[in-house]
């Protein structure tokens, strides 16, 4: 099997944990919660704007409480299909149970993640039993605006994240371990407001105020610089993330296209 690009996995990451949905202009009417709630999108990355290949599809489904019950992603490297996921979510009170199926070149492997919620619908932690039977449990804790400030993986400092918010708005990332705190990245954001909503409960807390314009990573000397399309209901249907060394030309593209 072919491996998929580092760029893409890394750069996946930074759409799907910060941005993975849909948005709205702070200038528009807006609209309602399914209105702007996406059921599938696509990511293409590449070196060049004009030849961008698709490397994940995503499609979701929500119950008739807007809530995630579905998500299947396919992954792909040139057009050739690497491995799929299934994601299925059971909701209870204060604990919602994903179900992962993952299936390379026809094999399937299982996993299970129960995420504990506070009453405030915040999840305050979750364990995840992997394909070889490995379980991690991590811990979150919040402020009094509802908003993550902390993240650990059970009883070790290894691998921590510590969040500093300005206002509602994410401004800084710090990596934590045994042997301090160092800072991973960096954030700015437009005037636009960010309204992200894929039925996620798991970004609740995280989600910051406005639209992300750049993010900073102080360690490698690089930047991401977004841009967004959005619809004049305030959906936003396409974003678009330059890869750059700080201050330098964009070397690396992914473009996330959204559809409702």
């Amino acid at each position: 099997m072919k491996k998929i690009k580092s760029f893409s996995i890394v750069y996946l990451f930074a759409i799907i944990a910060l941005f993975p949905s849909c948005e709205k202009d702070v200038s528009n009417t807006p609209g309602s919660s399914s209105d702007l709630k996406c059921k599938s999108y696509n990511v293409y990355d590449g070196s060049d704007l004009s030849e961008l290949a698709l490397i994940q599809s995503v499609s979701l489904e929500y119950n008739a409480d807007n809530q995630l019950v579905s998500k299947i992603e396919s992954y792909y490297d040139e057009s050739e299909l690497l491995l799929t996921t299934n994601h299925d979510y059971t909701y209870q009170q204060n604990l919602v149970v994903e179900s992962v199926r993952l299936n390379i070149q026809g094999d399937n492997y299982f996993s299970k993640t129960f995420f504990h919620l506070n009453a405030q619908g915040l999840v305050i932690k979750d364990s995840s039993i992997d394909y070889d039977n490995d379980i991690v449990v991590r811990h979150f804790t919040y402020n009094n605006q509802n908003k993550r400030v902390y993240r650990y993986i059970s009883d070790t400092l290894d691998g921590g994240s510590v969040y500093l918010w300005n206002q509602n708005n994410l401004e800084q990332e710090f990596l934590i371990s045994q042997m301090g705190r160092f800072p991973i990245n960096s954030f700015q954001y437009s005037s636009t407001l960010n309204t992200i909503d894929l039925g996620d409960f798991w970004y609740n807390g995280e989600k910051s105020e406005n639209l992300l314009d750049k993010s900073i990573d102080p360690n490698n000397n690089s930047e991401y610089r977004y841009t967004h399309k959005i619809e004049s209901d305030g959906f936003v249907s396409e974003q678009i993330i330059a890869y750059c060394p700080t201050g330098g030309e964009p070397h690396w593209y992914t473009k996330t296209v959204f559809v409702r």
